[in-house]
């Protein structure tokens, strides 16, 4: 019940934030563009890539293999 009522929450955070953060004008949905153009996107996923390179190399485990069970 723990479990469902956790994912049940976050479920409905999603649907509010979906609301709340969806694009006002039509130039909103434009702002991954302008990551793109600048560079900054690219650079995230590289920033990320070299992250779970890192992780993998100092012998961390995946989020899957995190689970107890």
């Amino acid at each position: 019940m723990l479990c469902f009522r956790g994912l049940t929450d976050y479920l409905y955070l999603l649907a509010d934030w979906k609301v709340r953060y969806a694009p006002k004008t039509p130039d909103d949905r434009f702002v991954l563009y302008e990551l793109m153009k600048d560079g900054k996107l690219t650079f995230l996923q590289d920033y990320t890539a070299r992250k779970k390179k890192e992780d993998m190399s100092y012998g961390r485990r995946k989020d899957a293999d995190l689970s107890p069970w």
